[in-house]
């Protein structure tokens, strides 16, 4: 059985990052993160694609 991710508002998605929630809307809107919107309409944000978002990018080196 497939493990359930963990979903927060966009308000608490703010609250986790110490951000205000029209920056996470922002970004939302932008595309940067990904959001699903629930059968009442109210958006969601999965914690594993903010952690994504957050993380840097390593770029692998050019040798040559």
């Amino acid at each position: 059985m497939e493990e359930l991710q963990k979903v927060v508002s966009p308000r608490g998605a703010a609250e986790l990052l110490g951000l205000q929630p029209v920056t996470i809307l922002r970004w939302i809107k932008k595309g940067k993160i990904p959001a699903y919107r629930l059968a009442n309409g109210y958006l969601r944000v999965r914690t594993a694609d903010l952690q994504q978002f957050l993380t840097p990018v390593r770029l692998k080196k050019k040798v040559g």
